[in-house]
């Protein structure tokens, strides 16, 4: 009779959990529209933040549906209404601002046209955002390793301007990279390298401290920030959250690179103001506290998990010259970031703290730990140098990127 009374039980606890799934389900379909329920001229609102972290809404009407705009993808276009769009038009940072009508979630606000005479701009649909969450959860459960493809540019070299003719398409919107600490020599390298990634560096703040400690919350319509580099140098790509459920978001609405499954940290970030610009209007932002990780970068949008964290390499600069400094920072560790970033961020500490012109004996030392080695690896070698140091730097942290990207198995730099 005991057992029988369990099985009872349990079948009711199986049928109620399977009630509140369903209902569930319901539920977040009651929340969404798809484009087939779409009609010009329907009006609904955003979502985002302009200023600070308070989420402000925007207008919003429905100009039409451009099915098929590239394989297998439709684009919502939508004209934007409200004080601040009409004055700056699509901002940069803007990426992943929900969009609704009524009172259901379309998409994703995250592409625009450059030099745009109006705020018109394309919505990437949910649905197809939804897939996004998909591949997330198949990964879990796959366990699959990081497939992150190798990467052996420098952006240190510059790549000679490609010439073609003028086009006018639907573009993903600029992706601000806010920056502190870097020399502005090397912020201007930095401009010119990562615009063809589709960041828009800007000087800008570090990271902010949110109090108390415990208020940093992502919801649809919170400005985001993927860390590259924290501490003593800061980089890191803003954009908007467009969608959460439980500890998963989604966000941008496009691609941050379309690396496919990758791990980098992600923080809340905090808006200074919103800059009008003739050039590239843009969110003036600085992250927040760590709340979690991006863990997918796929051509509708990228995925996060609150609550779970990246391994970051810890990095220490010392300088010892005409005067004695240290740099202490942590940058991504990520086979294409890193190196690129962390010769980008030796290469300030150097400018920051010496001459830059004339003639100069330069000394460099590299120290590398690594699981796989006791002790760490060195390299060290003197250079005469009578320019600001390009090349010194690069020789010398060359091996990074060659440990991170070698063909024979993954290595973890401490």
């Amino acid at each position: 009779m005991r057992f029988i009374k369990i099985i009872t039980i349990l079948i009711i606890f199986i049928a109620v959990s399977r009630c509140c799934s369903v209902a569930e389900e319901a539920e977040l379909n009651d929340k969404i529209m798809k484009i087939d329920d779409l009609k010009p001229g329907m009006k609904g609102y955003g979502k985002t933040v302009f200023s600070g972290d308070k989420i402000e809404t925007f207008g919003v009407e429905i100009l039409g549906i451009l099915k098929n705009y590239e394989a297998k993808s439709n684009m919502i276009l939508v004209r934007l209404t409200g004080n601040v769009v009409e004055k700056a038009g699509i901002i940069s940072g803007m990426s992943g601002s929900p969009i609704y009508i009524n009172d259901k979630i379309i998409g994703a606000l995250s592409y625009a046209w450059a030099f745009s005479k109006e705020p018109i701009a394309g919505v990437t649909p949910i649905d197809e955002m939804l897939k996004v969450l998909e591949d997330d959860l198949k990964v879990d459960e796959n366990n699959q390793s990081d497939l992150s493809f190798v990467a052996k540019s420098n952006l240190i070299k510059t790549n000679p301007a490609i010439k073609t003719n003028p086009t006018v398409k639907l573009t993903p919107i600029q992706t601000p990279l806010m920056v502190s600490g870097f020399d502005s020599r090397v912020f201007s390298i930095m401009g010119s390298e990562f615009d063809m990634l589709g960041m828009s560096p800007i000087q800008s703040g570090g990271s902010v401290e949110t109090e108390p400690e415990g208020d940093v919350q992502l919801l649809p319509g919170s400005a985001v920030a993927a860390q590259l580099i924290r501490g003593d140098l800061n980089a890191s790509a803003i954009g908007t959250v467009t969608y959460r459920k439980g500890n998963r978001i989604l966000a941008f609405g496009h691609p941050f690179l379309q690396m496919g499954k990758i791990n980098l940290p992600m923080a809340g970030a905090y808006v200074h103001t919103t800059l009008s610009s003739i050039l590239l209007s843009a969110k003036m932002a600085s992250p927040t506290r760590e709340i979690g990780r991006i863990s997918q970068d796929r051509k509708a949008a990228i995925a996060g998990i609150i609550g779970e964290f990246s391994k970051m390499i810890p990095c220490r600069a010392k300088i010892s010259g005409t005067r004695n400094a240290e740099y202490n920072f942590e940058v991504v560790s990520n086979k294409m970031f890193a190196p690129n970033l962390m010769q980008m961020a030796f290469l300030s500490s150097i400018l920051a703290s010496e001459n830059s012109a004339g003639e100069k004996v330069v000394e460099l030392g590299l120290s590398i730990f690594i699981d796989e080695t006791e002790r760490p690896i060195v390299l060290k070698n003197i250079y005469y140098d009578a320019g600001p140091g390009w090349y010194p730097v690069y020789h010398i942290t060359q091996p990074i990127g060659e440990l991170l990207n070698n063909c024979f198995k993954p290595i973890t730099i401490n």
